[in-house]
């Protein structure tokens, strides 16, 4: 639904590309199947307008296997990631968060048309159980990791002291007003998957796989489109940016048009070649 989306597909369609094409969503209000099947209608109705009956045509929804391997054995295709997981016995005697932050000594780790990044940070989150075991996880890098910090240890842990953390579903399902209040919920979250894991002996990615045999390896892709001052030969920015990319190696890259692109002089036109 966006501006540029079907001057993108043209410009990808009319191309001697070949390859795969992604479709990623960044929206973190809407639950991630939901927001694939928007995507999925907004594809088929650019594939509309361009009259492409024959691609149109092979866009069907399909069933996934009703078979998966865990634990060496065949089950029903499991509806939950805990779905047949024997219940273990955990208490949760406390919960900490150790904030993380790194500064560039240059200060200028990347950049935008509108801001520069001089420092990343981030917030640990530890779950301790009386049985030893130890979760780790993470809330968001987005956010402040002091805020996190005390919103946790404040307010979250008082809520989770002596509770399983196999109710994870029933103890983290809530925060879901902003990226803000769900960041010290995320870390929790991922923490209590983590025990779960280790207390069933099994990689959490396993578990998740509710469908099928999980990959143990998964390609990975480029990010750019955006790195670049648009006050300081931007577009020239932006080529080196996806250059250097597949010098690197990558084979599949994810840029993001209209960031500034106007003021940088740079267009869908001159920017796709690039990426052949």
């Amino acid at each position: 639904d966006g501006d540029n989306d079907l001057a993108l597909l043209n410009l990808v369609v009319d191309s001697d590309y070949g390859g795969p094409v992604g479709l990623l969503d960044h929206r973190p209000e809407m639950d991630a199947e939901e927001s694939l099947r928007q995507n999925l209608d907004g594809l088929q109705r650019l594939l509309a307008e361009r009259g492409d009956q024959t691609t149109l045509a092979t866009y069907i929804y399909r069933a996934f296997p009703v078979k998966c391997s865990l634990r060496g054995e065949s089950h029903p295709m499991r509806n939950h990631p805990l779905d047949g997981i024997q219940r273990e016995k955990l208490t949760i005697r406390d919960v900490r968060v150790t904030p993380i932050s790194h500064v560039d000594p240059e200060g200028d780790l990347w950049r935008s048309g509108t801001y520069q990044v001089w420092k990343t940070d981030g917030a640990i989150t530890q779950i301790f159980t009386e049985e030893g075991l130890v979760g780790i996880g993470e809330g968001s890098p987005y956010e402040d990791p002091a805020r996190i910090k005390e919103y946790t240890e404040m307010h979250i842990r008082p809520l989770l002291i002596g509770k399983n953390p196999f109710d994870v579903e029933a103890l983290c399902n809530r925060g879901n007003g902003s990226r803000r209040s769900r960041a010290p919920w995320a870390g929790v979250d991922v923490a209590c998957w983590d025990l779960i894991g280790k207390a069933v002996g099994k990689p959490v990615y396993e578990l998740f796989c509710t469908e099928g045999t999980p990959r143990r390896q998964i390609a990975i892709y480029a990010s750019g489109g955006v790195e670049h001052a648009w006050y300081e030969n931007g577009a020239e920015m932006l080529i080196e940016e996806a250059l250097c990319h597949r010098e690197a190696g990558y084979d599949a890259f994810k840029f993001r048009p209209g960031t500034d692109w106007q003021a940088a002089g740079m267009t869908l036109e001159r920017y796709a070649p690039i990426l052949d």
